[in-house]
């Protein structure tokens, strides 16, 4: 069967990109080839990596890249996690065949690092249930995954 390529775009290409290219490996890696870039190569957020661990997903190993050895590439789908008009820094990749692009707003579902290591949360109930609320989560991942 032939993959679909699919390319995660962002300004560096050290957080949610790389999330995203490691979650649809794990999904869906028999169906579809991912990669991420970004307009400048960052070094690998690792919160990031401590996230992705966290539900099972090892991602220490990857690399950030820029969207430039990409380019001449076909890809089925383009997909920008940045917003276009602050982070114009990639260029419009022509051999793709789907663009999705939008802001992408991304809320904490539990407190900080800081807050999970002894600062103060500044609602102990609220970060309570959204610790309950996230550990359901990762039950509920696991649970599919295996």
């Amino acid at each position: 069967m032939i993959r679909s390529k699919v390319l995660f775009l962002c300004s560096g290409n050290s957080c949610r990109t790389q999330m995203a290219e490691a979650f649809l490996r794990e999904l869906a890696g028999d169906r579809f080839d991912a990669i991420s870039a970004g307009g400048e190569a960052a070094q690998l957020n690792p919160e990031a990596v401590e996230a992705m661990s966290e539900l099972g997903i090892d991602i220490s190993g990857q690399k950030t890249k820029k969207v430039s050895q990409f380019l001449g590439e076909r890809f089925a789908y383009v997909i920008s996690l940045c917003n276009r008009q602050k982070e114009p820094s990639y260029p419009i990749l022509s051999g793709a065949i789907w663009r999705i692009s939008g802001t992408w707003k991304i809320r904490p579902a539990q407190p900080s690092s800081a807050q999970r290591r002894g600062g103060s949360a500044t609602n102990s109930a609220s970060a309570s249930s959204n610790l309950s609320a996230t550990t359901n989560r990762r039950k509920a991942w696991k649970s599919k995954r295996s």
